[in-house]
C-alpha cells in the first residue's frame, strides 16, 4: 500500500565498486554461460583421501557435490567476495545450491553429448579463448601490490563524495484510501470525492490530521498510530511517492496522491539529515574500484602498443573472394 516490498526485502550479500551491496545472482541468469563449463563440471562422485570418503556437501537429484568439488568453484572467486560468502551462512548456503543446479544441467547436457554439438563445441572453444585471453592480459597488467596509496585514495573518495551520501530517512504518515478490486467508475468517482473532502478538512484544520487517520484511513496498522508510518528510506517507498513525500517540509501534507491500489495523503511529520559513508567505511571498495580502473588502463596501453609494434594486416582481396 505504501512501501516498496521489492526495495524494502532486499538482503544485501555482495559489494559492488560504489560500496553498495546486491542479492546472490540466481543461477537462472547464469544459464547463458554453461556451455563453457559444461565439460568442466563433470560428474563430481565422493572420492577417497587416506581410505576415507569425502563429505558430500550439497546434493540433488542423485548427483552431488562434494567439499573438494565446492571449494574448487569457491576459489576463483574475488576474495572480498569470498569473505563476504564466509561470513555469512545464509549466503554460501545460497552459493552452494546455485553450483550444485549449475552442475546438474551442465551434467546433464554432457549425457546427452551436447558438448559435441558444432555450434555447442564452437562456443565453447570461443568461450575458452577468451578466458585464456582474459587470463593472460591480466597477468601482464598485473597492479602492483601498493596500488593505490593512501593519497590517491582519500582524493578519490573526496571527488566522489556523493556517491557515498546516504538519504536522511523520513518519519511519514498518511491517510489511504483503498480502490476496492473490481469497482466501477461510479465507485471510483465517489472515493475520489471521498478523499478530496478529506484534504480539503486538513487545509481547513491541519491538526485534524491524526483524528482523520484514526477515523477515515484504511490502512489499519498506521490508522492506529494517528497515521504513523515510522521511518522510512526514500527507496523503500512506492516510487510514485518518494518524490512527493521528499518535497514536502515538515509538518506539510500532499495533495491525495493514486499509488497502488489506493489513494494516499500524505504529511512529512520530520526528516533526518543526510549522512555520508566515512572512507573507512568505503576503502576496501575504493581500492578495488581504483585497481581495477588501473589493470583495464594497462590492458588497454599494452593492446595498443602491441598493434604499433605488430600492426594486423588484412588481405582485403581474399576477404572479398570469401562473399564471392
Amino acid at each position: 500500500m505504501f512501501l516498496n516490498r521489492q526495495a524494502s526485502s532486499a538482503t544485501p550479500l555482495f559489494p559492488r565498486a560504489n560500496g553498495t551491496y546486491s542479492r546472490v545472482v540466481p543461477v537462472w541468469v547464469l544459464s547463458g554461460i554453461l556451455c563453457c563449463q559444461i565439460s568442466a563440471c563433470a560428474a563430481d562422485p565422493p572420492r577417497k583421501a587416506g581410505g576415507k570418503p569425502l563429505p558430500i556437501l550439497v546434493e540433488m537429484g542423485g548427483r552431488t557435490m562434494t567439499t573438494a568439488g565446492f571449494l574448487q568453484r569457491l576459489e576463483p572467486l574475488d576474495p572480498s567476495v569470498q569473505r563476504r560468502l564466509k561470513e555469512n551462512p545464509e549466503a554460501m548456503e545460497s552459493f552452494a545450491r546455485d553450483e550444485i543446479v549449475k552442475q546438474y544441467l551442465a551434467e546433464e547436457a554432457h549425457e546427452v553429448k551436447l558438448d559435441q554439438d558444432p555450434a555447442v563445441r564452437h562456443a565453447m572453444d570461443r568461450a575458452a579463448e577468451q578466458a585464456l585471453i582474459a587470463a593472460h592480459m591480466a597477468r601482464k597488467a598485473e597492479v602492483d601490490p601498493g596500488y593505490p596509496d593512501a593519497t590517491l585514495v582519500q582524493e578519490t573518495y573526496e571527488r566522489n563524495r556523493a556517491q557515498f551520501r546516504v538519504p536522511g530517512r523520513m518519519r511519514v504518515a498518511q491517510i489511504y484510501l483503498e480502490i476496492p478490486s473490481g469497482s466501477d467508475p461510479t465507485a471510483r468517482r465517489k472515493l475520489f470525492s471521498d478523499i478530496q473532502a478529506v484534504y480539503q478538512e486538513l487545509l481547513k484544520k491541519p491538526a485534524r490530521f491524526g483524528e482523520l487517520a484514526r477515523t477515515r484511513s484504511q490502512h489499519a496498522e498506521s490508522a492506529a498510530r494517528d497515521g504513523d508510518m515510522g521511518w522510512v528510506e526514500g527507496g523503500a517507498l512506492l516510487p510514485v511517492l518518494a518524490p512527493v513525500v521528499e518535497s514536502l517540509n515538515p509538518g506539510e501534507t500532499s495533495p491525495p496522491v493514486l499509488a497502488g491500489q489506493g489513494w494516499h495523503i500524505l504529511r512529512l511529520v520530520e526528516r533526518a539529515p543526510d549522512t555520508w559513508r566515512s572512507l573507512d567505511e568505503v576503502r576496501e571498495a575504493l581500492v578495488a574500484a581504483l585497481q581495477k580502473a588501473e589493470s583495464q588502463r594497462k590492458v588497454k596501453a599494452l593492446l595498443e602498443d602491441l598493434v604499433k609494434r605488430t600492426p594486423p594486416k588484412v588481405h582485403a582481396d581474399q576477404v572479398r573472394d570469401l562473399f564471392k
